[in-house]
């Protein structure tokens, strides 16, 4: 049987994605997960390279899903060192890795590899991220383009459950509402999102797909104020407690165009 490696396996995503393979009762591969701490089979920090290629050398995948990220936007930008270790050299490791093992790379990145200004962009277009976490997450694209021809990058917009975790601010604002509190949205402010079944019906599909390259992933733009009502008609949620208001976010618009994901893998977006 063969290999999968996920890194960030503690994460959002990561831990999410583990759930999600027990429900489905998921056994086409072997699972091996690294983390730097807590619950993983290898408790390894990514940007040490001598302690990745130890584990790597037991493991031996065939497949690396790579979750792990620094991801909080204003700590990147307090710490563009830590940005550029977690996010760039992490990755540059397992790329490196990637080639002596001959493993499939799926990639998670960021809508924030574009400048926020051009509306809809394709995945070649208006790539100029305002932010070091986008920043790092573009250096990483390019490094893992120029090095594999084994490799998908799916670049997500904002990421949510169903309220299931406090660790989004959508399931944050889902789960306040369901307890009766008061949630303030903005309705000015647009963005795009994916649903975490979505995104690991996307991961599933990459697996057993040759159609590499790079994908942009998501709804339409919703702003979040609609995206969140949306949410609460289809949990029969009262929306009482949920308040529109102003933003004073940059960009007001971060949208993106799917025709490529649409044509390549069997996936809607909800």
């Amino acid at each position: 049987m063969k290999n999968l490696l996920i890194t960030g396996s503690n994460g959002y995503i990561g831990s999410n994605f583990i759930k999600y393979l027990r429900k489905i009762n998921y056994n086409k591969l072997n699972i091996h997960t690294i983390n730097r701490s807590g619950i993983a089979n290898y408790n390894i920090d990514l940007a040490n390279y001598n302690s990745l290629n130890n584990a790597l050398s037991e493991i031996k995948p065939d497949y690396i899903l790579h979750l792990a990220a620094f991801v909080n936007p204003k700590k990147n930008e307090e710490n563009v060192e830590k940005s550029k270790i977690d996010n760039f050299i992490a990755t540059k490791n397992l790329v490196d890795l990637s080639i002596a093992y001959d493993a499939k790379f799926i990639f998670t990145s960021t809508d924030k590899v574009y400048d926020g200004i051009n509306p809809k962009p394709k995945e070649d277009e208006n790539l100029n991220p305002s932010f070091v976490y986008g920043k790092m997450k573009l250096e990483s694209e390019k490094y893992l383009t120029n090095i594999s021809n084994k490799y998908f990058i799916f670049r997500v917009p904002i990421v949510h459950g169903l309220g299931e975790t406090t660790n989004s601010f959508i399931d944050n604002s889902i789960n306040q509402l369901k307890n009766l509190n008061e949630v303030k949205s903005f309705n000015n402010i647009f963005r795009c999102y994916i649903f975490l079944d979505d995104l690991f019906e996307i991961f599933l599909q990459s697996i057993d797909s040759e159609e590499y390259g790079i994908y942009n992933c998501g709804t339409e733009a919703f702003s979040y104020y609609d995206r969140i009502k949306f949410l609460c008609d289809k949990l029969n949620l009262d929306t009482k407690y949920l308040i529109s208001e102003k933003g004073n976010v940059s960009p007001i618009i971060q949208d993106l165009n799917r025709e490529k994901i649409f044509k390549k893998f069997n996936i809607s977006f909800r």
